[in-house]
């Protein structure tokens, strides 16, 4: 009667299974926080009233963003039609 041996699993077996899962886990909360949580870098603001909500930055040598400062316009799209 044959009998099969079983190889011991080594650890490069293990971590070859679990990299390709790691990597896409990787990118599955590189690509959320890059399009959902953080989309302007250094403020965040209000779509419904196109009104600044937070900043995370402050240039104090010039005057910038205060928080519930209005978006008019972003170089040439003005928020009217962005909307």
């Amino acid at each position: 009667m044959n009998t099969i041996k079983r190889i011991p699993r080594s650890r490069q077996y293990v971590f070859e299974l679990a990299l390709p899962w790691l990597v896409l886990i990787f990118l599955i909360l590189y690509t959320y926080a890059f399009f959902y949580r953080i989309p302007f870098p250094g403020f965040n603001f209000s779509t419904s009233r196109a009104q600044v909500t937070e900043i995370h930055i402050q240039d104090l040598g010039r005057p910038s963003l205060e928080i519930g400062d209005e978006l008019i316009q972003v170089g040439p799209v003005r928020w009217d039609d962005f909307r």
